[in-house]
């Protein structure tokens, strides 16, 4: 997603890009999209270890609304 804004910015800014400019574009995506799976993984991680505690307290956001 941020090599895709950096480019349309580019092309607002500077008109048409380059060759170089749109294989290092390119190498950019693949490397930001290796970054955006880490970050998921990361997240899913986290969601999961803090499972028990989300769980604890929405029954016991229940049990006090009760």
């Amino acid at each position: 997603m941020g090599a895709f804004l950096n480019k349309r910015l580019q092309e607002e800014n500077m008109g048409p890009i380059d060759n170089e400019d749109a294989s290092r574009n390119k190498e950019a995506q693949v490397e930001g999209g290796a970054r955006v799976e880490t970050q998921r993984g990361c997240v899913e991680a986290m969601i999961m270890m803090m499972w028990p505690l989300i769980e604890m307290m929405v029954v016991r956001h229940k049990s006090l609304k009760d």
